[in-house]
């Protein structure tokens, strides 16, 4: 049996966490829906071929966001649920830990349903396949809608070479409130320019796709960072 929304169809469901008894949960909910589940649980290896196998073999994935603890991946969760959404494919991204969501701002906007493992169910699941296929047809809730819209970064604080976090007020969403986000070398290209001035005391304006009508700090993404 499959679950069909618009013209996805979801039949098998790859399972993606480095503990075998939370996949095996997952396994249960996607069974329940007369889907088919696969547990990977081997090492995902590289990200590029892993995502070209998620696309060849299954039809929808269900993934933990810690994954890096172990030998199972070089990579977290995060970065398998976006790569896959930016290639239409439904996913949802699970945690068993609080504050997950502003660890993957920088990605939330690939990252369109985030649930705690313990609520996993036949209706989450659902609802966030749901959810993505929507998005892929340009169908977006009013909380997840991105708008082009300016960004004041007023500060940064170093977490590695190649990841900053740098601390940001978004005028149009909400004045005053600061927000921190994690921003990788590799997924921004204003990166090296925005970190030198930065660190020479300068505040600097860039555009960004955020969506507007989020509700809180933790459905927040900003994205797609442009001059």
């Amino acid at each position: 049996m499959a679950l069909v929304i618009e013209q996805h169809k979801i039949e098998r469901v790859a399972l993606i966490d480095d503990d075998p008894e939370v996949r095996a949960s997952y396994r249960f909910h996607v069974e329940d829906m007369n889907l088919s589940a696969e547990e990977i649980d081997r090492p995902l290896g590289d990200i590029d071929a892993f995502i070209s196998k998620m696309e060849a073999f299954h039809t929808g994935v269900i993934c933990d966001y810690h994954l890096k603890s172990t030998k199972y991946s070089a990579f977290d969760g995060d970065i398998v649920v976006s790569h896959l959404y930016k290639r239409q494919f439904p996913v949802i991204l699970c945690s068993r830990f609080d504050g997950v969501t502003a660890s993957v701002r920088g990605l939330r906007r690939y990252i369109p349903y985030i649930v705690r493992a313990e609520d996993l169910s036949q209706q989450t699941v659902k609802e966030a396949f749901e959810l993505c296929v929507g998005e892929f047809s340009g169908k977006f809730t009013p909380e997840r809608k991105p708008y082009k819209t300016v960004v004041r970064i007023e500060s940064a604080k170093s977490l590695t070479e190649q990841e900053i976090v740098f601390s940001i007020v978004i005028p149009a969403w909400e004045p005053k409130i600061g927000i921190d986000v994690s921003v990788k070398s590799a997924e921004n290209p204003l990166f090296k320019r925005l970190l030198s001035k930065v660190a020479q005391g300068n505040i600097e304006r860039v555009s960004a796709q955020v969506n507007l009508g989020a509700e809180n700090l933790d459905d927040l993404f900003i994205s797609d960072w442009t001059e």
